[in-house]
């Protein structure tokens, strides 16, 4: 598609909002960004703006500008209902979101990964099976840190891949978007604060496979029933992944061996002990990924490298130190109970947990079974931390404290932690009631850490 001479208002002007003027003015486009922040707040987009030849409106995001547009492009922190939004849909107006735009003038084919957990390990794991093969493999998309899948689609040759995590936001406006590969890890509770019920969440999910013909191909969890119901409306080529069952076509785990079959002929890959990153859930995205890599030709001992080789992603099963025969994780990327509960087992020692922080309105069920199963201790911190306090001392486990900051529940799971056990944040919430964001939690985890082992 051609942008020459198009009106793009973009919504929002943030790293998405940047990469969209950055990409479309060189195609002749008329980009204009609104942001309803003052200036003086996001000086560094507003050169950046300015310098790729857009223009840009500060302290309102509507107004005649997003009328008079041809296209407008929210950036995913911008909800659905949002009143500018209303407005240009209203006016039968053109709404692409960001990896719809980038679709449309990338020359590479995109892969395209989504889900409520393991998406940013399953993303980056997949980018590193590619090149460790010799393939143009270039990752980005939600995965942080990471390019804009805009960005990457502005010069990538054909011969390229661009891998891309989407998130269920990034994928509420889409038109044409059609990946040549699509990945759904897994789809439970999460984000109902923006999507209101899990069957629009669903829905939003499902969006990632919607165009796709028999030229291309939908990678699910056949173990996740919602996955597994979201893959059987794609017109795609379906391949499935599990860790209990045996699959036609995809990839399972077989007497601890990960086997590929396709049709009538399986190969095995590597045994799970060989894997590098840890815990059972993270097979299942070692699993989606070597599907990926061998749909588009990666040989299988180039594989078993790379899973013996790939450490994981930050803030994602981190290993951060081991002091005193005690090992800590910076799992901060855990923002929601089902992360949280997978997390408790990956290591299948003892686990002191440091948990809590801003909650979403999602059932903690799953919870206190791992709690009771695998916690030696549990200190909480943020406004839901004595929520799951109450959980864990309902649990049974012993000692439960509200530590209420991250400092304080650190010192006092050093005081608890034994030689073997695992202390990890893992918080099964958001980050925004203490911290920036996820990574900032994760840092301040990890310079904590770093701290205790200079003791």
């Amino acid at each position: 598609m051609t942008f020459t001479g198009k009106r793009i208002a973009v919504i929002g002007a943030a790293r998405t909002g940047v990469a969209v003027a950055q990409a479309l003015v060189p195609r002749g486009a008329s980009v204009c960004v609104l942001d309803g922040k003052p200036e003086a707040e996001l000086a560094l987009a507003a050169a950046a703006l300015s310098a790729a030849g857009a223009t840009s409106v500060w302290g309102r995001d509507d107004g005649p500008e997003v009328a008079a547009a041809d296209i407008v492009v929210p950036s995913p922190g911008v909800p659905k209902h949002a009143p500018v939004l209303r407005g240009a849909v209203e006016r039968g107006q053109t709404v692409w979101s960001e990896p719809e735009v980038a679709w449309r003038i990338s020359a590479a084919p995109i892969i395209g990964i989504t889900g409520t957990n393991g998406k940013t390990t399953t993303t980056a794991l997949l980018g590193r099976m590619l090149a460790d093969a010799g393939l143009d493999a270039r990752v980005g998309g939600n995965i942080a840190p990471g390019r804009p899948l805009i960005d990457l689609a502005a010069d990538a040759p054909a011969d390229a891949f661009l891998i891309a995590e989407l998130s269920s936001f990034q994928l509420e406006w889409i038109d044409g978007f059609t990946p040549l590969i699509g990945i759904i890890t897994n789809i439970t509770e999460d984000h109902l604060n923006r999507h209101k019920t899990m069957a629009e969440y669903t829905a939003m999910k499902a969006r990632l496979f919607e165009n796709q013909t028999l030229a291309e191909h939908a990678i699910v969890n056949a173990d996740n029933p919602l996955a597994l119901d979201v893959g059987r409306s794609s017109k795609g080529t379906l391949w499935t992944f599990s860790r209990t069952t045996a699959v036609e076509r995809g990839a399972f785990m077989r007497s601890g061996d990960m086997v590929f079959r396709d049709g009538e002929t399986e190969t095995e890959i590597v045994h799970a002990s060989k894997i590098r990153i840890p815990g059972s859930h993270n097979r299942e995205n070692a699993m989606a990924a070597a599907i990926a890599a061998r749909i588009v030709g990666v040989p299988v001992d180039s594989l078993a490298r790379t899973l013996r080789d790939f450490a994981g992603v930050e803030h994602r099963m981190e290993v951060v130190a081991e002091i005193d025969g005690v090992t800590y994780v910076n799992n901060s990327m855990c923002t929601n109970p089902a992360a949280l509960a997978s997390s408790l087992s990956a290591f299948w020692r003892p686990v002191v947990l440091i948990a809590g922080g801003a909650e979403k309105g999602l059932d903690f069920a799953p919870v206190p079974p791992m709690m009771a199963a695998w916690c030696r201790a549990v200190f909480t911190i943020g406004d839901f931390g004595p929520d799951l306090a109450a959980m864990a001392e309902t649990a049974g486990v012993e000692p439960v404290r509200h530590s209420g900051d991250l400092a304080s529940a650190l010192a006092e799971a050093v005081k608890v932690a034994q030689a073997g056990d695992v202390v990890m944040l893992a918080p099964g919430c958001a980050s925004f009631d203490q911290f920036a964001d996820f990574e900032d939690r994760g840092n301040q985890f990890k310079a904590l850490v770093k701290a205790q082992a200079a003791k």
